[in-house]
């Protein structure tokens, strides 16, 4: 299955950083592959990315949801059973809403199979040039 998100510019960093969290899990960005575009390059207005990646369904769903959780729920998976005081729950609530991704979004129909389209286009004639390169 394909999937396709955009993201504000500004919250790149936080998505660098969900996208690199992780790297040896086996339903982790590092294993399954991705493709992070700055939009205007695929012909898109500027000001946002473009997060392409193909995972089996059960995979991609797991990656999905993890770009797409909030920090209340990252919290209660952190602290069941552990007994935290207020304060430490309320630290720990603070650094994970500095990773929300806010301005996430979905895309999908006629837009996506175009985005997709683009990205897969682009990595064939990078392939065909550097071939020429070596060829």
């Amino acid at each position: 299955m394909e999937y396709v998100f955009s993201i504000a510019s500004g919250e790149y960093e936080k998505l660098k950083k969900i996208l690199e969290e992780n790297p040896y899990d086996n339903v982790s960005f590092a294993k399954t592959g991705y493709t992070l575009r700055d939009s205007q390059g695929l012909g898109l207005p500027e000001g946002s990315y473009v997060l392409y990646f193909s995972a089996e369904e059960e995979v991609g769903k797991k990656l999905a949801n993890r770009l797409a959780e909030k920090a209340e729920e990252r919290l209660k998976k952190i602290i069941e059973g552990k007994n935290l005081s207020e304060e430490q729950k309320a630290q720990i609530l603070n650094g994970l809403k500095a990773r929300e991704l806010s301005s996430l979004k979905a895309i999908e129909g006629k837009e996506k199979e175009e985005i997709i389209e683009r990205i897969k286009s682009d990595e064939v004639n990078a392939a065909q040039g550097f071939g020429s390169i070596f060829g």
